[in-house]
Parts: structure tokens; C-alpha cells; sequence
């Protein structure tokens, strides 16, 4: 299982995505694994989204969906890692199986690549 640091906000919280400065330092520029969910506790969170990119855009493009948008009053948040590129096929479809976001439902093939899941 390959072991990453999930990224979290100020005071060790979790990011709310509407409310996370995308410009921060340890955001721009930053490409890797993201997990996006919605609810503050256990019993309520949902996992919408997981994938790999941008984490700057991602933010600002899931600020924007409609989808996403209707989670807010349960609060949304995202948390990110560094993986290798060479596994980012591997690692999104064990997290889709593993976490079966709503959004996010196609796996891209191949291989599972375990990955440390973030302790909510």
C-alpha cells in the first residue's frame, strides 16, 4: 500500500472548497490525487469525486459545478497527496472501487494500486 500525507487546512481541518485560498503556496502548482466529499461527520459524508490533476483548477472548476454546488449546505471539502504519474491510473481505480464516489464512477482500466485513504 503506498503511504502519502493527505493534505489538510489551517489547525490540522479538513479544506472547505468554497472557502480554501487556491492561490496558497501549497496549492498552486501543485498536481496530484485529490478525494472531494461533502458532510462533516461520518454518518454524512459522501464521497463525490475522486481524480488526479491540478489541484489550483480543480478547485476553482468544482466551486463552479452545480452538482457539487448542491452539497454545500453540508460543507465540501478536498484533500490532496503527491502520488507518482506513472501511478495515477492505478491508484484512481482502486480509489473508485474503494470509495465509490458519486461523481466519479469510471475506472480506467487495469490495475489497482492501493493507496493510504485519509483518516476522517
Amino acid at each position: 500500500m503506498l503511504e502519502v500525507e493527505w493534505h489538510k487546512c489551517t489547525k490540522g481541518n479538513w479544506c472547505n472548497i468554497y472557502k480554501i485560498d487556491a492561490n496558497h503556496r501549497n496549492i498552486k502548482g501543485f498536481i496530484g490525487q485529490y478525494i472531494v466529499w461533502s458532510g462533516s461527520t461520518e454518518a454524512e459524508r459522501t464521497i463525490l469525486i475522486v481524480g488526479y490533476g491540478d489541484i489550483k483548477k480543480s478547485i476553482l472548476q468544482f466551486r463552479k459545478d452545480i452538482a457539487i454546488k448542491a452539497f454545500e449546505h453540508l460543507g465540501v471539502f478536498i484533500t490532496w497527496c503527491d502520488i507518482p504519474n506513472s501511478l495515477k491510473k492505478n491508484i484512481h481505480n482502486y480509489l473508485v472501487k474503494t470509495l465509490n464516489p458519486k461523481m466519479t464512477t469510471n475506472t480506467e482500466g487495469g490495475k489497482e494500486e492501493p493507496i493510504e485513504l485519509p483518516v476522517w
